[in-house]
């Protein structure tokens, strides 16, 4: 199953027009600068359309882990990268999105120093309780959080400043309760806390915190995508549950702003290519994300669309650092 970005669905349709030119034209390895640690979605993302890409291109392809800071540090590192170098960076909205608003300097701009070559996958959010916990559903929530009246509801997110942080306090909104961000130092931190109880919600993408549900560890209450996931069909979205919210997240690569426009579009292509191929597709069903197909026209329709929706959320919230 795909999950396309809603409001895009149509023009999200597969290309059989796309395809790789006859001779590669990359003179050495590609690199693909990851800001995030190995194991995390993006870094799976870079790994599994990589390998692709290494078989397409006839190259090597290296993926290249530069964690620190939410993902700035490797934009950062980039924007120094040699623009005529075979390099790409994962990029997704904390990075491209989020960060610019957040941020009084952010190090890079990501519409000046960038260029999107293509999308590739989706995820999701999810809103979880530890086991322990009696809530059930996301009504049950809305009622214990109405008669505790207690304080801000205390969610915990991967980092601040990240989308779940911004999801958080949307779904807060939507509850009527103020909100109390709680950010870790990656999903790893925040499911500990939750786990043993120290933190009373959490949000993160569901494919981190899907394993945890599935094991029993955790409750996952909603989920916020437009329709439930395959791999967890009990689970609701927020929608069904009553609550008109839902987020979407996406990884896709990105070039530096100089380099060259047929190499951007060449490398799109391959992209396009290896993304309609069963095992690609297959593999990131498996780490819980969707599947996107997009050339470049529709790639930054794509993005214009989502800094649409969600800058002015991040601008409101009036969180800054």
């Amino acid at each position: 199953m795909k999950r396309f970005i809603p409001a895009l669905a149509a023009c999200l349709a597969i290309s059989s027009t796309a395809a790789a030119a006859e001779t590669p034209r990359l003179d050495g390895p590609l690199t693909i600068v990851v800001g995030y640690g190995p194991g995390g979605s993006s870094d799976r993302t870079a790994r599994i359309v990589g390998n692709a890409l290494a078989q397409e291109l006839s190259v090597p392809v290296v993926v290249e882990n530069r964690a620190g800071a939410g993902g700035r540090l490797a934009a950062q590192h980039f924007t120094r990268m040699d623009a005529s170098a075979n390099t790409l960076l994962l990029g997704n909205p904390a990075i491209m999105s989020v960060a610019p608003v957040v941020y009084q300097n952010a190090g890079y701009d990501p519409k000046k120093d960038f260029q999107p070559v293509s999308l590739m996958a989706s995820y999701t959010f999810a809103l979880a309780v530890p086991a322990t916990s009696p809530i059930q559903n996301l009504k049950e929530l809305k009622a214990h959080l109405d008669e505790q009246k207690s304080g801000p509801m205390n969610v915990g997110v991967p980092a601040t400043g990240s989308l779940p942080h911004f999801f958080g306090m949307m779904v807060a909104d939507a509850l009527g309760q103020e909100v109390e961000v709680i950010g870790y130092k990656g999903s790893a931190q925040l499911q500990t806390e939750l786990v043993g109880e120290h933190i009373p919600y959490a949000i993160d993408g569901f494919d981190s915190l899907s394993p945890l549900h599935a094991g029993q560890k955790i409750r996952i209450l909603a989920v916020s995508g437009t329709e439930r996931e395959p791999s967890a069909p009990e689970i609701p979205t927020f929608k069904e549950s009553g609550f008109d919210i839902e987020g979407i997240g996406w990884n896709g690569f990105w070039a530096p702003a100089a380099m060259p426009k047929d190499k951007v579009e060449y490398l799109n292509q391959a992209i396009v290519k290896v993304m309609h191929q069963p095992e690609v597709q297959d593999s990131l069903k498996a780490a819980q994300m969707g599947v996107i197909i997009a050339d470049l026209d529709q790639t930054q329709t794509i993005l214009d669309e989502f800094d649409k929706r969600w800058v002015p959320v991040v601008k409101q919230s009036g969180f800054t650092q």
